[in-house]
């Protein structure tokens, strides 16, 4: 078999880290695009749950497919690399990460509520389990394909040949600008930043609890209460809405809906959380360097002066 040319394949004999990245991208966008199709088909067919739930099969088992031959023909790369691993540890994590962001969201909705920002309103609750079901399970998915795209193949490729730092950052504006693709988001310079604001958080989830399950479980649940509470709705009623919400604040600290991360608050929110991690990893006595590459898909150990000097 002849070699593959040098603007093609790195030294060992891989496409290079931007192929590999565009092949990552492109089973996602395929992925989610048959998810959608499907579920538009069928919404008029099947109930909201089980329509949310196929949906999810679907495009989860597809993304998470396709990854999984990506990883072992182009990355070669163990499974556990990506940060999803089949484990009853990761399952408890993911079901943390999911407390942890309909928490927060709640917050934020708590905080907006108190300074008179938002003006919830009730709406009529009847029948509206079926839509709400079918939103958790939408959301999952979203969060199992957008996390194993970002913070797993993005991130760990990435970071294979630039400074953590450098590769953390890439990967939150790439999350931020990859919205473009949703003609209904407001992709704006502070949504970007809060974009790379949660990718720290998220990254240091990832290296912290040693898989992808509490960014998969705070992405869904922070979207699930979005759509629950309204405030990605604002002045609509949608199917799955607990809520109506009725917006007075400043866009600068609530953000313009349904892009509510771009606001000062989420943001703030958001970058607590980082900090909290931050602390966790403090605590444990785990220091790594964020101005290295990754090591075998893990961040470089720091190594104290004291530790590094011999003795004559």
């Amino acid at each position: 078999m002849p070699a593959l040319p040098k603007w093609f394949a790195d030294e060992e004999g891989r496409p290079r880290t931007g192929w590999r990245i565009l092949a990552y991208l492109l089973v996602f966008a395929l992925s989610g695009a048959a998810a959608g199709i499907l579920g538009h088909a069928l919404r008029s067919v099947l109930p909201r749950w089980l329509n949310g739930l196929l949906v999810t099969a679907i495009g989860g088992g597809a993304c998470v497919l396709g990854f999984w031959m990506l990883r072992g023909r182009v990355d070669r790369r163990r499974w556990a690399w990506l940060g999803l691993i089949a484990s009853r540890r990761v399952l408890v994590s993911v079901g943390a990460g999911f407390a942890a962001g309909v928490v927060l969201l709640g917050v934020v909705f708590a905080v907006e509520w108190s300074l008179h920002w938002i003006e919830p309103g009730r709406v009529d609750a009847s029948g509206k389990l079926s839509a709400v079901l079918g939103a958790l399970f939408a959301a999952l998915g979203v969060g199992l394909m957008e996390e194993l795209l970002l913070r797993g193949a993005v991130l760990q490729n990435l970071g294979e040949r630039l400074p953590l730092w450098l590769a953390t950052l890439a990967t939150g504006l790439l999350f931020g600008l990859l919205h473009l693709a949703n003609p209904a988001q407001h992709v704006s310079v502070a949504f970007v930043a809060s974009a790379a604001v949660a990718t720290l958080m998220l990254a240091l989830a990832r290296f912290v609890t040693g898989s992808l399950g509490w960014a998969i479980g705070w992405h869904a649940g922070w979207d699930w209460m979005q759509d629950l509470l309204g405030l990605a709705n604002a002045g609509e009623d949608g199917p799955q809405q607990l809520l109506r919400i009725v917006q007075h604040g400043p866009v600068f600290w609530t953000g313009d809906a349904p892009s509510i991360e771009a606001g000062a608050v989420p943001i703030l929110v958001i970058a607590v959380t980082a900090l909290a991690f931050r602390a966790v990893q403090a605590r444990r006595g785990v220091r790594w360097s964020w101005r290295h590459p990754l090591v075998e898909g893990e961040p470089h150990p720091m190594v104290s002066s004291a530790a590094s000097t011999t003795c004559p």
